[in-house]
């Protein structure tokens, strides 16, 4: 049995490949594919989701003792994996892209218990890119009231980008890919026909429904944060931003990219910080590379939150609510 473990990152097209992998198990099976729900591991409950490997990141992260033996404190993986009768099986967490090297190398020894082969996918996103989508995520997942700039000032000191890669490749050796995430360099642009391909399965597009969380504007980002901001004032609900994301969703709200709203300091301390470890990166793991690992960043015209955001709240809702009730 071969066990293919996708570590993500996180907002690299991790929700794309863990939707396909869930809602498509029967199309997986017939190429001898599975993609399991594993036993729970920690103490923490996790709802149904497509990421299947949420439980096993969250354990190895926080509850797995500091001194434990990795055989037997993973035992009912182990023993779960050993139950599932399939030549391949796919466990997926971007929650694991950030995990310490020690971790990690623990999980590797677990998960190769039962002389199982291992291999390792982890997709890497531009870092400036990569941070501005992980704000507008946080954004729509409710948990932010702050504006981008001052979430970015506060995330860069502590965010790991290169020592994260390095980490992985500690743990993982030869037994790790790192890939780029562009779309000119995916598969058909398409990071699911990616990943399927590098599992040597080659999929039709017409099995490729859309992609799952798809990225928000920065209309509706700045209207869901206005919202979160209710919510902590207990003037809004959870399940009510809910639903008004569904909304703006189908109502294809059109605005500016949030990058645009990023300044010119900010982003100038982002590359500072990013651009050297994105030149070891490259020196490393993509020695072939003849040009820029990444593609150069799109232009960006520069606009104010203060003048942009009130009017543009105001009418995301108002146009989101007139295309529910069909106009009234």
């Amino acid at each position: 049995m071969v066990i293919h473990l996708h570590v993500g990152a996180n907002r690299a097209g991790s929700s794309a490949i863990q939707h396909f992998c869930r809602v498509n198990t029967d199309l997986l099976s017939t190429a001898g594919f599975v993609y399991p729900q594993l036993p729970a591991l920690s103490q923490k409950r996790f709802a149904a989701a497509a990421c299947n490997g949420a439980d096993l990141s969250y354990y190895y992260a926080n509850e797995l003792p500091q001194d434990a033996d990795p055989l037997s404190s993973a035992r009912r993986l182990t023993k779960s994996i050993e139950s599932i009768e399939a030549d391949h099986i796919i466990i997926s967490s971007e929650f694991l892209f950030d995990l310490r090297r020690e971790r990690l190398a623990l999980l590797r020894d677990a998960l190769k218990a039962s002389g199982h082969r291992l291999r390792v996918y982890a997709y890497i996103r531009e870092p400036y890119e990569w941070l501005v989508s992980t704000y507008a995520q946080r954004v729509k997942s409710r948990a932010l009231t702050v504006d981008i700039n001052e979430y970015l000032s506060s995330l860069l000191p502590e965010v790991r980008f290169g020592s994260a890669i390095d980490d992985l490749h500690s743990a993982f050796g030869d037994e790790i890919k790192f890939l780029l995430y562009r779309r000119d360099r995916l598969v058909g642009g398409d990071v699911r026909l990616d990943f399927f391909k590098q599992l040597g399965l080659e999929l039709p597009i017409s099995e490729m429904p859309p992609e799952a969380n798809r990225s928000a504007n920065a209309t509706e980002i700045e209207t869901m944060r206005h919202l979160n901001g209710l919510i902590a004032m207990g003037a809004w609900s959870r399940r009510s931003s809910r639903e008004f994301l569904r909304l703006a969703e189908r109502s294809e709200l059109k605005g500016p990219h949030i990058r645009d709203f990023v300044s010119a300091s900010v982003e100038k301390a982002i590359r500072d910080r990013f651009d050297p470890e994105v030149a070891e990166l490259k020196a490393r793991h993509f020695p072939q590379e003849a040009g820029p690992l990444f593609e150069p960043p799109k232009p960006s015209a520069k606009q104010s939150l203060v003048d942009f955001a009130p009017s543009k709240v105001a009418s995301a809702i108002t146009s989101c609510l007139t295309r529910e009730l069909g106009g009234k």
